[in-house]
Formats: structure tokens, sequence, C-alpha cells
């Protein structure tokens, strides 16, 4: 987390090449592959309620369920990289705004959101200007909050990048889970449920859910003789 801190910031003020973010998703791939179930336990399981490092944690509980989901589609490894360093920057121009408003109990500002509708083509340019040249990763940045058929942002895209699609999915549902000064987060299992239950039947997302499964690690269940027990481990 402290590593990612230093490295999103220095980015931001420009003062680090783009090509510090491979390394880093490099050894946070070789921690998801130590143990994949304790890598998802510590996104779901969030019992760290420092607001202000929401963001930070955001990024990095997305590109671990990233990297997994990709490689449930049986991606290679150039487009699992591309997916996982995009999760990871796609908010890379708002971290401090996230964590402004993670921690606010007012709705918000206009000006606020006008930030927020305009940062994957501010992740973008600003990954340009550290040196980050693999247009996959770029145009999944710039996807991730489209919709296929529009309606999304900031362009209302029709067709929109097959990897963002999985990045918009993973990135809802990790918000939905994540708590904030003023909400709970949702289980996750009602939010594998909203998933489903707004992409029935599509691949991409089914690939998200079969990568968390019913009850993924980390999550409360309630056991037939009442107790409450929690998950460590996905079923074979």
């Amino acid at each position: 987390l402290w590593q990612f801190d230093k490295l999103a910031r220095g980015l931001v003020r420009r003062e680090l090449p783009g090509a510090n973010l491979h390394p880093f998703y490099d050894a946070l791939r070789a921690l998801i592959d130590r143990d994949p179930d304790i890598a998802l336990f510590l996104c779901i399981r969030q019992e760290d309620h420092r607001f202000a490092l929401s963001p930070l944690r955001h990024s990095i509980h997305c590109a671990v369920l990233a990297t997994l989901t990709a490689r449930q589609l049986g991606w290679d490894e150039a487009r699992v990289s591309a997916l996982g360093c995009a999760a990871l920057t796609m908010n890379l121009g708002i971290l401090e705004l996230q964590a402004t408003m993670a921690e606010q109990d007012q709705p918000p500002t206009k000006r606020q959101l006008d930030q927020i509708r305009a940062h994957p083509d501010a992740a973008v340019a600003l990954l340009r200007s550290v040196g980050i040249v693999d247009e996959d990763w770029l145009a999944i940045v710039a996807d991730h909050h489209e919709h296929s058929g529009g309606g999304g942002y900031p362009k209302g895209k029709g067709e929109v990048h097959s990897s963002a699609h999985v990045l918009r999915g993973i990135d809802v549902y990790m918000a939905k889970i994540s708590p904030r000064v003023k909400r709970p987060g949702i289980t996750p299992q009602l939010a594998v449920r909203q998933l489903f239950q707004q992409n029935p039947g599509d691949p991409l997302s089914m690939a998200v859910i079969k990568t968390l499964g019913v009850h993924p690690p980390g999550s409360l269940v309630k056991l037939r003789s009442g107790e409450i027990a929690v998950a460590i481990r996905r079923p074979a």
C-alpha cells in the first residue's frame, strides 16, 4: 500500500517514469501467485476504516481481481498485464479527490462530479506524459466507465474495449463492498447477485463471478449450527 502511495504520487507529479509501474505490478502479481485466496481475502475482508486510504486500496484490490479474472478467461500474459496495470492506474488523477469523498458525509459537489466524469481522459493523458505507450492499457483506462451501447462517460461510446468491460464490472463490485463514512459496504454475495442481474449471461461478467465464487474468501457466512464463520478458501 505504501509503495503504491509513493509510486502514485511520483507519477502524478511527473517525478517518476511510467516504467516504474511494471515492477510494482510484477511484485503484486507474484504475491497473487503465492496464494490467490489470500489475495481475495484481503480484498473482501475490509476492516481498515482509514477512509483516506480507500482509493489506494481500491486500485490494488481491483488489480488483484482483474488479474485473477483475466486468468479465468485464459488471456495471455500481455493482456493480463494490460488489464492489471489499467486497474492500478484508472483513477490516478483523482486519488486525492476520492480520499476526500470517502471521508465526506455530504453529496459530491458539481465540481467534484465534473472531475469524476473527466478522470478517464485525464488518466490517459497523465500516463502518456510519463511514457506509457501500451495502447491496450490506455484504451482500457479510457473506456472503464463506458457502457456497451452508450450511456457511459466521458464520451458515451457505443463500442467499448472488451477488457474495459471487465474492469468496469470489477470497479463497481469493489466500490459496492467497500465501506465509506456515509455508508457501509454491501455484502459480497449481494454485490455478485447485482453484477449477474445487470449482465445476465455475459461471459465477461460471468468470469468475474466465477473468479470470486458464491462465498469468496473473506465473506461472512451463517452455518447450519447458527454460528457465524468467515470463508477462507474458494471450493475446488
